[in-house]
Formats: C-alpha cells, sequence, structure tokens
C-alpha cells in the first residue's frame, strides 16, 4: 500500500508599507497563488486509482471516494472525483485522438481476447 504525503504550506501574508498592497509569500511546491482555492491536491496515484475504481470497475463517484477514505485515507467528495476525472478526460483526448485515427488508417487491426475467453483472436478488416 502507497504511503499518503501530506504537505501544509504556511504562507506569510503582509501588507507594503510603500504602496498599500497586500503581499503573499509562495511556496516552491505550491501549485496555486490561491490561500483557500486547491487547498487540497490528489496525487498522479489517487487519480489512477479513482479512474480504474469508476471507469474499469463500474464503482460511482460517491463509492470511488468513499475506498479513497478507507483504504488510504483521502476525503474526496464524489463531485471533485467527478470533476478531477472529467479534466483527466480532457488531458487524455489527444492521445486517445491519435490512435483512432492510427487505427482507422492501419490495414489490419488484431483483437486480443482476454486469457479465457473462448473466442479466439479475430482480425478485423474493411474485406471480411
Amino acid at each position: 500500500m502507497r504511503m499518503t504525503i501530506i504537505r501544509r504550506f504556511d504562507v506569510e501574508m503582509g501588507t507594503c508599507a510603500c504602496c498599500g498592497r497586500q503581499v503573499q509569500g509562495r511556496h516552491p511546491l505550491q501549485t496555486s497563488h490561491s490561500l483557500r482555492v486547491g487547498e487540497v491536491q490528489v496525487g498522479p496515484q489517487a487519480l489512477s486509482l479513482a479512474a480504474v475504481l469508476n471507469k474499469e470497475l463500474g464503482l460511482s463517484y460517491e463509492r470511488a471516494a468513499r475506498v479513497l477514505e478507507l483504504g488510504h485515507g483521502l476525503k474526496w467528495s464524489r463531485s471533485g472525483v467527478c470533476r478531477a476525472l472529467a479534466r483527466l478526460g480532457n488531458r487524455a483526448a489527444p492521445t486517445y485522438q491519435q490512435l483512432r485515427s492510427g487505427l482507422r488508417q492501419s490495414p489490419v487491426v488484431w483483437l486480443e481476447t482476454p486469457v479465457g475467453e473462448w473466442e479466439p483472436a479475430r482480425r478485423i478488416c474493411g474485406f471480411c
């Protein structure tokens, strides 16, 4: 089981003595200047586990969030899981489109069936 990494950033805030503008510090590992937005960040391993739970195993967003909470201590709302998986899908879309166009231009595509399936591998082309 992977360990959850929790980081806390204490960001100093102040007011400029010259102009009166509010200023704040920043840690190099921060991904946002916002103090309340993006307070919790989910790493790639938790995101990929949520994707497997939802897309491959068919768990709802709520149940995927519950598994991550019980198994890894990540408190994540079902809407947070939904939005994160939507962002993941948007990032993967160009790669998916390249794969689709490559397959469509290929004269022959082999489909391998999983081990234990009764159907043998099939050849699919435009002529048979």
